[in-house]
């Protein structure tokens, strides 16, 4: 009995699936949902973007065009709401009419930082038991593919200096040494305090690693701190759809594997 039921519902919505719209307040949720499917063998809805600038998530707001296609969408998909608080408007009016939502939501105890959930493979497969759980396309939950295995290869000694504060707790768990201005990129000038820190970790290094996201640049009294014999990396850390969800782990990843090659 229960085959048959599971058996009707995927019937049920393989049918409808390929005519819906279902829109992602963030390119990486809809890179979640679509592999969570693909990994089902059930066939694709139409997954888009609900917002078509691909920048830093704490930038974007939604115009009056986008917030009513969201409203309309067969689905909607949201990324964890400290990425997109504007979604919490969207999400209360399509409950309030009973449309379909799937909420991707971070505990409690998880850093603001790791809501950036394609850069932290356990959250990313935290939100992938989540999407399971709300479409329940298969019988039991399918393996989660985001875990990567790179720490082993990872060894670095010099202060690391990052644009980025997300990115904070990855160099952590990897036991480097690094900092990052808070609120760089994000409309907010260091305080003097962040950039004495700053400022004495580079006068006290031969080298220092700067690691600079491509959409959030060091403000102007950190980068004037950088120097020729200095190391500058520049990242993507937001990703897009369609694409690889873990693209800009993967190429961080590489990148840092790559400076074991530059003398210090």
């Amino acid at each position: 009995m229960q085959t048959i039921i599971i058996t009707s519902f995927l019937s049920l919505f393989l049918s409808s699936a390929m005519a819906n719209t279902w829109l992602c307040s963030h390119p990486q949720a809809c890179n979640l949902v679509r592999d969570y499917i693909h990994s089902t063998q059930a066939p694709l809805p139409t997954l888009k973007k609900a917002i078509s600038v691909v920048k830093d998530p704490h930038h974007i707001e939604p115009n009056a065009k986008e917030i009513k296609a969201m409203y309309q969408a067969d689905n909607f998909i949201t990324a964890p709401m400290s990425l997109n608080p504007w979604a919490k408007s969207v999400l209360k009016m399509r409950r309030e009419k009973k449309s379909k939502v799937i909420e991707l939501k971070v505990s409690a105890d998880t850093s603001a930082a790791k809501a950036h959930f394609w850069l932290y493979p356990d959250v990313a497969c935290q939100l992938w038991q989540q999407v399971h759980a709300q479409l329940k396309l298969a019988p039991s939950e399918p393996n989660c593919p985001y875990q990567l295995k790179y720490s082993q290869a990872l060894k670095e000694t010099r202060p690391i200096i990052i644009s980025h504060d997300a990115l904070i707790p990855f160099f952590q768990a990897l036991g480097f040494t690094a900092y990052a201005m808070k609120g760089s990129g994000h409309h907010e000038e260091p305080k003097p305090k962040q950039v004495k820190l700053i400022s004495d970790t580079v006068s006290s290094s031969k080298q220092v690693i700067w690691i600079e996201e491509n959409n959030i640049h060091f403000p102007h009294s950190i980068e004037k701190l950088q120097r020729p014999n200095d190391i500058v990396i520049e990242i993507d850390s937001n990703g897009d759809f369609p694409g690889d969800m873990m693209a800009p782990l993967k190429g961080l990843i590489q990148k840092l594997e790559g400076l074991s090659n530059v003398e210090s």
